[in-house]
């Protein structure tokens, strides 16, 4: 048995991208695709399908219903050092259950087995990285890759939703969601991690890439730019160019210098750029923008709440043939009719958060945006969203020591990232008396000060910095 990360070393052709092959729906496009470009890797049973590279399991019991096809139909096999059984974490480790395990003796014996170490086992075994995953295959498959190396990688059949192609529909009574989930959905929330933490270039095969997404600039702090970026990169599932235009027709350049993999198959025709207004926070993975239905010629908006009043939404999704086509719509689409509502509300931005139930927070009044005051009852979510950036070196610190000097931020927000506090209404009072004389840019007044309007948001604002503390905690004893 060799350890993944070693073999992956010793491969040629490291440059050419991966393709992960699993159960979902959109399997069923893979014969309509010139494949000899990618390295093949499969997830489960979708090795029955297709002979690839690399098989992918980290269930025994696929080893056992899938036998015949991972001998015949995969060139090396690859499983965690403790594999899961019946979708439950294993205790035994794999130099315990080749020696009785036919077909993993015969892989081993043939020097196809691989293994690596897995985020669920009880103990790390190697000395190569821990490979992530929570509730599905393909999470671990899109980490596995990312950490060896692989800078391109593509799927077919990694799919949300809660069916499985048709070519396994022999399958459905048994395999289909058997772990508990609802639904597949849940697999993008550690692929997101991944491509966040590695930078790998991930999206799915069908669908163009990477995810364009723009925000026209209004020319104020490009601080609060940087947020945005983060803020969805962090929480996209594919892989995001993000981009500062001038204006909303500025897209159709924006849309031209976007490539997908050089010898690939070609993403489809059809052009799409998300828009975000300045002063927007992304709360949600922006895929689900990306990946509307459909592939004409249109702009779509979120559909409004009952009682919430007309107005520009936070963010826009225009499609079209032809890049012109786009930029036309683009900037027609904020406040004309060509817009259709069609977006889930939750996009719209506006409002407080309904138990949790908004994808964007949309600090569109100047005089409340949370870098130019203390007063908005949201600003705590936008500071946090800084405070990560700044932890994981997004955002520089001296960026925003430059914004305060030049007088485009709120001075005390610098006082908030050095001490690593979330809660403008925890600020001491050496740190508010900071605003006393702040005049946001572009206005002739001084900026909301930030006294609460109930008393009880202090109380909130404390209780949440508390839970904050305690997760910092928890994750430092991990770390340990």
């Amino acid at each position: 048995m060799e350890h993944f990360f070693d073999w992956f070393r010793r491969q040629p052709h490291l440059e050419r991208p991966w393709l992960i092959l699993g159960k979902g729906p959109t399997f069923d496009l893979h014969a309509r695709f010139d494949l000899s470009a990618f390295h093949l890797l499969s997830l489960n049973h979708a090795v029955r399908e297709r002979r690839v590279r690399v098989a992918h399991l980290i269930d025994l019991d696929v080893a056992d219903a899938c036998g015949e096809a991972l001998e015949h139909q995969a060139e090396y096999v690859v499983l965690p050092w403790y594999p899961h059984v019946r979708n439950a974490p294993g205790s035994r480790s794999l130099d315990q259950l080749v020696p009785g395990h036919a077909l993993l003796r015969r892989l081993a014996d043939q020097s196809r087995l691989l293994w690596y170490d897995l985020s669920t086992g009880p103990r790390r075994h190697g000395g190569g990285p821990v490979v992530q995953a929570t509730y599905f295959s393909a999470e671990a498959a899109v980490s596995l890759l990312a950490l060896a190396g692989a800078r391109q990688v593509r799927s077919l059949g990694v799919d949300g939703g809660a069916s499985y192609s048709t070519d396994f529909d022999d399958l459905a009574q048994r395999t289909l969601l058997a772990n508990g989930q609802q639904a597949f959905d849940l697999q993008f929330q550690g692929i997101a991690r991944t491509i966040h933490a590695t930078g790998v270039d991930f999206a799915p095969l069908d669908q163009p890439s990477p995810i364009l997404a723009c925000v026209v600039e209004d020319g104020e702090s490009a601080l609060a730019d940087r947020v945005l970026e983060f803020s969805l990169r962090k929480r996209a599932s594919m892989t995001v160019r993000f981009q500062r235009i001038p204006t909303a027709g500025a897209v159709e350049s924006a849309v031209e210098s976007t490539v997908g993999i050089p010898g690939a198959p070609a993403a489809p025709a059809w052009r799409r750029a998300l828009l975000f207004r300045p002063g927007t926070l992304v709360l949600n993975d922006i895929r689900k923008l990306w990946l509307r239905p459909g592939d004409g010629d249109r702009v779509e908006r979120p559909r409004r709440r009952g009682g919430e009043p007309a107005g520009p939404p936070a963010v826009l999704v225009a499609s079209a043939a032809e890049s012109s086509r786009l930029a036309e719509l683009a900037e027609a689409g904020w406040d004309g009719p060509e817009a259709s509502e069609t977006l889930p509300a939750s996009w719209g931005g506006g409002g407080a958060l309904e138990g949790g139930d908004q994808s964007v927070v949309w600090f569109a009044d100047p005089a409340l945006q949370p870098w130019v005051s203390r007063a908005h009852p949201l600003a705590h979510l936008w500071v946090a969203e800084l405070l990560d950036a700044v932890r994981e070196q997004f955002i520089p610190l001296d960026v925003i020591q430059a914004e305060a000097r030049q007088g485009r931020i709120r001075p005390s927000l610098l006082e908030q990232v050095v001490r690593g506090n979330a809660e403008p209404l925890l600020l001491p009072w050496t740190a508010r008396r900071l605003d006393a004389s702040f005049i946001p840019p572009g206005t002739a007044s001084p900026a909301a000060r930030g006294a609460p309007a109930d008393p009880r948001d202090v109380l909130r604002a404390v209780a949440r910095h508390v839970r904050r503390q305690a997760g910092a905690y928890r994750r430092a004893r991990r770390g340990r």
